[in-house]
Parts: structure tokens; C-alpha cells; sequence
């Protein structure tokens, strides 16, 4: 069993070195934070918030956020796969990047959603139901909300 980690005080410890809020969702029971930690891509210098998730289903969920990212990092993360439409949760608009049928390589990017708010840029992939997501993107409204 993974130890469970604590991402709301390894947030505020990285808080130092974002102005920005950094996402600490509040999820339901049976979710599992088995990492949290600030990420700079060595490719375009993107530093970013991770967590990742374990999901009630034993499924993966990579949360990222990102600070003044751009489209080179999205593209990275989800495996340079296209977007296949959009959908609301909770008032918030996420595009939605649905892999689980293709025949491509795409890792842990399955199923992806990003949606942007102020300097921040969402990113959640992994192999995790849609459902799953929905729970995730919806716990993330709130810092969403806070950065328009």
C-alpha cells in the first residue's frame, strides 16, 4: 500500500515558489494521492503543481498545473494527441482529449482534460473512467474559479 501523501502541506511548502494558488482538491473517499510535487520541464522551462491520484477504481489520475504554460507543454503531457471536444463541469469548460480507443502508444494519457484560468493551465490524464475525471475536474473548480 502507498503511503498516503499529504498534498495540502507539500503545497504550501511549494507555494514559495508560486504566486499563484496551487490546486489542493477536496476529493471523496477511496481517492489516493500517491505523489505531489513542483515539476519544471526541461523543455520549455514550464514549472507545474503534480499530483497524482489513485482512484476508487485503482485507476490513475495525473493533476497538473501549470504555471504561464503553453501549447508545447499541453501537447507534451498528453502525448501530442488531438482534442476530441469539449465539455462543462461545474460551470467550467475543459476540452476533452478521449484516447481509449486508439491504437497509438499514448502512455497514461488515455483520457485527458485542460482548461485555463489566469496564469494557470490544467491538465488531468490518465487511464481513470470519465466519471472519474468529472469528479476530479469538479473538485477543481474552486482554484479555477479563484484564478479568473
Amino acid at each position: 500500500i502507498d503511503p498516503e501523501v499529504d498534498v495540502a502541506s507539500i503545497a504550501e511548502q511549494a507555494r514559495i515558489a508560486s504566486d499563484d494558488p496551487l490546486a489542493v482538491p477536496a476529493l471523496p473517499e477511496g481517492w489516493r494521492p500517491n505523489a505531489a510535487e513542483l515539476r519544471t520541464s526541461a523543455v520549455d522551462d514550464v514549472t507545474a503543481w503534480y499530483v497524482g491520484y489513485l482512484t476508487p477504481s485503482n485507476e490513475y489520475i495525473g493533476m497538473y498545473q501549470g504555471i504561464e504554460a503553453n501549447p508545447t507543454w499541453v501537447a507534451s503531457l498528453l502525448a501530442r494527441t488531438t482534442a476530441t471536444g469539449t465539455t462543462t463541469i461545474d460551470g467550467v469548460e475543459w476540452t476533452v482529449y478521449d484516447n481509449r480507443e486508439t491504437s497509438i502508444d499514448v502512455g497514461n494519457a488515455k483520457y485527458g482534460l485542460t482548461t485555463e484560468a489566469g496564469d494557470s493551465t490544467f491538465v488531468l490524464l490518465g487511464t481513470a473512467t470519465p466519471e472519474e475525471f468529472e469528479t476530479l475536474a469538479a473538485a477543481l473548480v474552486p482554484t479555477v474559479e479563484a484564478q479568473r
